[in-house]
Order: C-alpha cells, then sequence, then structure tokens
C-alpha cells in the first residue's frame, strides 16, 4: 500500500494493512451462493484515508480524495472503462472485441452531432446497464466531448483522472 509515501509507518501501517486487506466476499442470488472471494481493494476506502489523514470520523471524504489525488472506487471503475474504450477506439483491442460495439452513423442515412458517437443499446433490464456493451458505451460518449480523441494513452490517462478528481459523474 501506500501507507508508507504518507508517513504510516510501523504498527499504524500494520494495524490498517491488516484492515484493509484479505477481505472475503460472496453473492446471493435466488438462495444460491457463489464462492468467497478474496477482495483485493482497500474495502473501507473513505474511512482508510479518513485514518490515513488523521481526520475525524465524519469528515467530508471528497476533499480527502482531491488533496491526496485518489479516485474513489466507482471512480476508478468509470476510469478502466474509459480507458478500455479508449485503446478500442484506437484499434488497440484483441479481434473477439471488434464487432461490440458500433457507431451512430451505422444507424442514421443522415448527418446527426451524435453520429460519431456509439451507439447505445436498449436493455430491458437495468441489470444488463451494467455490461460492458452498454456501460462502455455510455461512458465512452460522456468522455468524447471532454478528452480529445488524437491524446496518446498516457496523456489519456493523466487528463480523464484529473477530471474525475475534480468533477461528478452524474450521467455515467
Amino acid at each position: 500500500m501506500k501507507l508508507n509515501k504518507y508517513g504510516i509507518r510501523g504498527v499504524a501501517n500494520n494495524l490498517i494493512n491488516n484492515y484493509l486487506m484479505n477481505r472475503k466476499q460472496f453473492v446471493s442470488l435466488n438462495g444460491t451462493y457463489s464462492e468467497t472471494a478474496c477482495i483485493n481493494c482497500g474495502v473501507l476506502q473513505k474511512r482508510a484515508l479518513r485514518i490515513i489523514s488523521f481526520s475525524a470520523y465524519r469528515a467530508a471524504s471528497l476533499p480527502l480524495f482531491q488533496k491526496y489525488k485518489i479516485l474513489d472506487v466507482y471512480k476508478v471503475y468509470v476510469y478502466m472503462i474509459a480507458l478500455f474504450m479508449f485503446k478500442y477506439k484506437k484499434g488497440e483491442c484483441p479481434v473477439l472485441f471488434d464487432s461490440m460495439f458500433t457507431d451512430n452513423y451505422h444507424y442514421h442515412s443522415y448527418e446527426t452531432r451524435q453520429q460519431m458517437k456509439l451507439h447505445v443499446p436498449i436493455f430491458s433490464t437495468n441489470f444488463c446497464q451494467r455490461i460492458i456493451r452498454y456501460k462502455g458505451a455510455v461512458i465512452y460518449n460522456y468522455f468524447a466531448d471532454i478528452v480529445p480523441q488524437h491524446l496518446s494513452i498516457h496523456a489519456m490517462k493523466l487528463h480523464v483522472k484529473n477530471y474525475l478528481l475534480y468533477n461528478s459523474l452524474e450521467t455515467t
């Protein structure tokens, strides 16, 4: 962990590491349970950040995330999908993904403002809105107007991370 970087060493470092690491989770669906799996990320991200920064228990976490330039779990998820979609649009994904997404111009015989964005499929359930075919298109379209498409992957990562650190994501 990055605790040493923030001056947390020795016993405090060990306590926080033990508290956050080797956590387990499982999924229960209609009375059927999955196998338990270890969670490798910090489960209690806000609490850990408050401990590291010696903030009050009820302190607002957003300023802390911004101060230490750390993305919360949902924004890491959005960041990773944005990175995948950027690579997809650059043709850097395996052939398996070639037909996963479709540009809007395939659906219209006339010009539209949205023609260069990805077509967002319509699903009958909210569950399907979590799959990459849907969420990837939504996130790509969200960042299409914010992040220039000609950037290198490194520049794109910086641009997206900075945007995610200082902006809310109500529409993704």
